[in-house]
């Protein structure tokens, strides 16, 4: 006998997201981004699968836009119909209605509240949702809540895709508030829209969570993408688990090599999912100003995208440069500079460029002298 229930809270698959942007540059990059989004939702049935868990809770935006709603039979159908009850919340991108037909398992809330009562091995559990009924909903879809139900109940759940006011003002669909969610009869808020995962509140036996999209889409969901698994145990502890799906990652990486044959092993430290099949790197990399970047580094090697690259040198011969005219100044304004301290100063920069490997560019390093030599000469104590 199971002592525990579990199922999954997951949301914003945006299935049909496009990728045009980089479908543009690299058609083959794009494919593998489209079977990544469809793996990390694959991911995500798996998990269910092997933690046995009693049902699944999407919560809104399940596809892009209603051109590509087809693709929830054609491609997800199986997923759906083999998986243990589902139930989804429409969200701004999937307002209702749905034109196809979804499997015997899967329940579609309506535009109103309505409620979905199951057994468990403690009790009733009541699944409380709502769906969007058009793109834009600018009210608090909370207002409708019904805060009473028929007869004992062990376990009470909330799904709803909305926008937490205090979490980001700046998306007004569906607006909400913590204090507002927490106002109501509610065990367990499942909600959906903010694409990172976030445990707004988790205290005396109440959780609100955004559980992110399983899939980061842009370079700015770099870090863990995936879905809840949540348990209750008999006296209604609420453990919720994050549990990575994604199989494209998003990297940011700013560090500092001696040379780029430690990118390799710096990239695989830097990557929070070890199983990603594809990995789009952002790089800010600080190297030896004697290093040279050959013309196929930005060349993928089939699992390492370079989308963005910066090479920073650091600038070492500043310091010893501005040293030396400095000193040169002191001299000239002392009277005793001749043609030779102009010399030594050059042969002594050039001097510096050889032993990196590097020639002097003059011009640059005169405007750099005139531009010392004025804050010297200005300069106001």
């Amino acid at each position: 006998m199971k002592k525990a229930i579990r199922f999954i809270h997951t949301a914003d698959w945006h299935i049909g997201y496009p990728f045009t942007g980089i479908g543009r540059s690299d058609s083959a990059l794009q494919e593998k981004l489209l079977s990544a989004s469809f793996n990390s939702i694959r991911n995500i049935f798996e998990l269910a699968r092997s933690e046995q868990v009693d049902f699944i809770l999407i919560a809104g935006d399940v596809f892009e836009d209603v051109q590509y709603s087809q693709l929830i039979p054609l491609k997800y159908g199986k997923l759906l119909a083999e998986a243990p009850p589902v139930f989804i919340a429409c969200g701004n991108h999937d307002p209702l209605p749905w034109d196809f037909k979804l499997p015997p398992n899967v329940h579609l809330f309506s535009e109103r509240f309505s409620t979905v009562e199951l057994d468990s091995v403690f009790g009733k559990i009541a699944i409380t949702g709502i769906s969007h009924p058009q793109k834009n909903i600018e009210s608090d879809l909370t207002t409708g809540f019904p805060e009473k139900i028929q007869g004992d109940v062990f376990l009470r759940i909330g799904l709803i895709h909305c926008n937490l006011t205090e979490i980001s003002p700046e998306y007004n669909y569906a607006p909400t508030t913590r204090k507002r969610l927490l106002e109501l009869p509610v065990d367990i808020w499942c909600l959906g829209h903010i694409h990172q995962k976030t445990m707004v509140y988790n205290e005396r036996n109440r959780v609100i969570l955004y559980p992110g999209t399983p899939q980061g889409k842009k370079s700015k969901y770099s870090g863990l993408c995936g879905c809840y698994l949540v348990e209750i145990d008999e006296n209604r502890k609420i453990d919720a688990r994050f549990i990575a799906t994604a199989d494209a990652e998003w990297l940011e990486i700013t560090a500092t090599l001696d040379d780029l044959s430690q990118l390799p092993e710096l990239i695989e430290k830097s990557s929070v999912i070890g199983l990603a099949s594809v990995r789009l790197c952002k790089l800010r990399l600080t190297l030896p100003a004697g290093v040279q970047i050959p013309p196929d580094f930005l060349t993928s090697d089939g699992k390492n995208y370079f989308y963005d690259l910066e090479i920073n040198h650091p600038r070492e011969f500043l310091t010893p440069l501005e040293d030396q005219i400095q000193t040169l100044l002191s001299e000239i304004c002392d009277g005793h500079s001749d043609l030779p301290s102009f010399q030594s100063v050059r042969n002594e920069i050039q001097s510096l460029y050889s032993e990196c490997g590097q020639t002097p560019d003059w011009p640059k390093l005169t405007q750099e002298a005139e531009k010392l030599a004025t804050e010297l000469l200005f300069h106001e104590d």
